[in-house]
C-alpha cells in the first residue's frame, strides 16, 4: 500500500482559487439571507415599552407567588418526611 501523496493541481476538476470563492459566495449568500429572514421577523420596535403594573395586578401577582411557595414547601416537606418514614405525609392545606 503506498503512503499517503499530496495532489497537485491536477487532482481536482476547479483550481484552488476558484473553489476558495465559491465557499466565500456561499457564505455570504447565507448571511444575507439570514439578514433578510431577521429583517422579516425581527428588528421590531415596540413603542409601549413595559407598562407598570396595576395595583389590582401586583396584589394578584404576590399572591399566586405565595400559592407557588406553600406548594413547593409542602413537596419538600412530603419527600422528607415519606424518606426518613418519620410517620404519614402532611395534609395539602389550600392557601
Amino acid at each position: 500500500m503506498p503512503a499517503l501523496v499530496p495532489r497537485g493541481e491536477n487532482g481536482y476538476a476547479l483550481p484552488f482559487f476558484v473553489i476558495v470563492v465559491i465557499i466565500i459566495f456561499g457564505a455570504l449568500c447565507v448571511v444575507i439571507c439570514g439578514y433578510a429572514i431577521h429583517r422579516t421577523f425581527g428588528f421590531k420596535y415596540d413603542d409601549q415599552g413595559i407598562r407598570p403594573l396595576s395595583a389590582a395586578q401586583a396584589t394578584y401577582m404576590a399572591e399566586v407567588r405565595i400559592r407557588n411557595l406553600n406548594s413547593l414547601a409542602y413537596e419538600g416537606r412530603r419527600s422528607q418526611w415519606a424518606r426518613s418514614g418519620k410517620g404519614t405525609v402532611p395534609e395539602y392545606r389550600q392557601g
